[in-house]
């Protein structure tokens, strides 16, 4: 069983001034595909190109909920139970 904590952000998904709608629908539906069926199984969905990422975020992941936009994530293994931080939601530079 997988439990996402989207506490850090809570402020900025809030907001429509800071992050469109339907990003925050997009975080919403991977949030629940990942208590439903388990983060290890989404990780496999091609649609959210989950990825590891390098440097000092090497203990992170990353999903990607539009072409600009992304969610970095980290996993707290807690027993039976794993807690998915959502640390950022985030346009990405590119």
């Amino acid at each position: 069983m997988d439990v996402v904590d989207l506490t850090k952000v809570e402020k900025i998904i809030s907001n429509p001034k800071k992050i469109p709608s339907v990003i925050v629908d997009n975080l919403q539906v991977w949030a629940e595909q990942v208590e439903k069926f388990g983060l290890h199984v989404v990780q496999k969905v091609p649609r959210w190109k989950d990825h590891k990422l390098l440097g000092t975020r090497k203990h992170q992941r990353a999903i990607k909920l539009s072409y600009q936009w992304r969610a970095i994530y980290e996993v707290e293994e807690n027993g039976p139970v794993n807690i998915v931080h959502i640390e950022e939601v985030t346009p990405h530079d590119y």
